[in-house]
């Protein structure tokens, strides 16, 4: 997915990969990545056992106030 709005993901636990724009980066906990507004990215879980548990800061809300936010969802 994308979106309008850029992002701040902390791991708290857990362990995984932030795909974007033909490139991965692999996170474990108390790693820190932004994510550009509108780039495709996708967060995979490295474990089918254990959750990923990330805090995600964004500018969404300001966005949302204005009516400037779009997200878009590839199938």
């Amino acid at each position: 997915r994308r979106r309008g709005a850029s992002a701040v993901h902390f791991v708290i636990s857990g362990e995984g990969r932030v795909e974007f724009d033909g490139s991965s980066l692999d996170f474990a906990r108390h790693d820190g990545m932004a994510v550009p507004n509108w780039t495709w990215h996708r967060l995979v879980n490295a474990s089918k056992t254990q959750p990923a548990f990330l805090f995600t800061v964004t500018d969404r809300p300001i966005l949302d106030a204005f009516g400037l936010y779009r997200e878009q969802v590839d199938n």
